[in-house]
């Protein structure tokens, strides 16, 4: 999805990187900047998780921002740091910029009030097949009481954000994009009022210059499926590759809401012992992330996982 609309010549969307929840806290309520001030900002974003996997230059990246010297907002910076990303599809003029970062779901109340005329659009996967792909990935959490733990939340924090907000998201399964994908890529394209392109979907022909400034191997790494055709028969793999304790877990952590979004759930039926195996985990999950203080936008919703 992300490489679809990187290749729309109105669109910006860098690599995923959590940027503006994470320099908020420093930089959020700035309003004059000071050469000192956005060389800290630009040392932050520099130094930011997968930041170095961006098609940036440095020094255009520093000099830019220094431009804004003088009264501007938080916003502001963030957007000429997205500017500065340089795509390898080509481009005219930029009338949206886009992040496709999972974890800034979970910051969807600050992103929403820091760009009050952002619109966000929400992808659900399968629960199990979402866990699977990251458990296969040599990135992230691959515990499933975590994985099952932060989809449920995420959903339930989205679900409540866009019953407040319904202008403002657009929801889609992912097996649903992928059996129409021109159909469903101009329904969000009208969403967010841009010019649908069909070109788009040529996106692979530009693999080569991916390959060479990343290396083949990396891609394959950790996108091994970022260049292939859209594919309907790769869904529901869990059916076949996860293990049967594992669909367990995700159908009692998840399976109750997922089927609000006409996810299918395997078991529905649990010994006490599973139960409370499940529940012991998950609060240990939950000390864990307290601890790492990466569950403070989830805490309102927390509560309730009982």
């Amino acid at each position: 999805m992300r490489t679809l609309f990187d290749a729309h010549p109105n669109v910006c969307i860098p690599l995923e990187c959590q940027i503006i929840p994470d320099l908020h806290p420093t930089f959020g309520n700035k309003t004059f900047w000071k050469k000192k001030d956005i060389l800290s900002f630009y040392n932050e974003v520099i130094n930011s998780t997968l930041f170095g996997h961006w098609n940036i230059d440095l020094n255009y990246l520093r000099n830019t921002l220094l431009e804004f010297e003088g009264e501007n907002s938080f916003q502001t910076l963030c957007k000429v740091v997205y500017y500065c990303y340089h795509s390898f599809f080509p481009k005219s003029e930029i009338k949206f910029i886009a992040d496709k970062t999972p974890n800034n779901t979970e910051h969807i109340y600050l992103l929403s009030k820091l760009f009050p005329e952002a619109k966000f659009i929400y992808i659900t996967r399968d629960y199990r097949d979402n866990i699977l792909s990251i458990k296969n990935a040599d990135f992230g959490s691959n515990n499933i009481f975590q994985l099952s733990f932060l989809w449920r939340e995420r959903w339930k924090l989205v679900t409540k954000f866009s019953n407040e907000n319904p202008s403002k998201v657009y929801k889609i399964r992912y097996e649903d994009f992928v059996k129409s994908p021109q159909e469903h890529l101009k329904a969000m394209c009208d969403f967010i009022n841009l010019t649908y392109v069909e070109s788009v979907f040529n996106f692979n022909s530009s693999k080569e210059k991916f390959y060479a400034y990343y290396g083949r191997e990396n891609l394959k790494r950790f996108h091994g499926n970022l260049f292939n055709p859209i594919n309907s028969e790769l869904i529901y793999g869990w059916k076949t590759k996860m293990k049967t304790f594992y669909v367990k877990i995700a159908d009692y952590i998840i399976g109750d809401i997922a089927e609000k979004s006409n996810y299918e759930r395997k078991y529905y039926q649990f010994s006490l012992f599973f139960k409370l195996f499940v529940k012991l985990n998950l609060l240990l999950i939950i000390i864990k992330l307290t601890t790492l203080n990466k569950l403070k936008p989830l805490l309102p919703i927390k509560k309730r996982l009982f």
